[in-house]
């Protein structure tokens, strides 16, 4: 393996040095996080540009809610699995799209294991979370406090937050 190759493997593998976490007890499924998304890429409170999805779920007679968005993976397989190299990962850790160079062909939504990337609805590139460059909106939004934008080490130390 050359010196090139091995530096673009660790550089896929490189972590955000902070991410977006959800407490599902704390969640009220006010959506808020959505429209702040919505708008922040769109300058629309339509959902369908919100790069997070709240879900709410049952059992045993217990509702609760789920906000799902991009995990920022050590080894991205939206990205692998672009034909275009649409997907990249930063130095920064994050996968963004190059809206140029995506064809619009959805196999990083199929790759993905939440199927986070999708479509954007008019334009038919893809369109995934970028942690707002660092200061993501739906966290700020968040009045409950279910969302926070926390350091990749803090992640084992909530482990019972995901849980359910």
């Amino acid at each position: 393996m050359s010196h090139k190759t091995l530096q673009v493997h660790v550089a896929r593998r490189k972590l955000p040095s902070k991410v977006v976490v959800h407490d599902y007890r704390l969640c009220t499924g006010c959506k808020q996080c959505m429209i702040a998304c919505a708008y922040r890429h769109s300058k629309s409170f339509d959902f369908r540009f919100s790069m997070i999805v709240v879900e709410e779920f049952s059992e045993g007679g217990e509702s609760y809610f789920i906000a799902a968005t991009c995990m920022q993976c050590p080894t991205p397989f939206c990205a692998e699995a672009c034909p275009n190299n649409a997907l990249l990962k930063g130095e920064d850790g994050v996968v963004r799209v190059d809206e140029i160079r995506c064809k619009g062909c959805s196999l990083c939504q199929y790759a993905c294991p939440l199927s986070h990337p999708k479509l954007h609805p008019v334009q038919g590139y893809a369109m995934k979370c970028d942690l707002c460059d660092g200061e993501p909106r739906c966290v700020e939004m968040c009045s409950s406090g279910a969302l926070k934008f926390i350091e990749v080490e803090k992640l084992v130390e909530l482990e019972d937050m995901y849980r359910v």
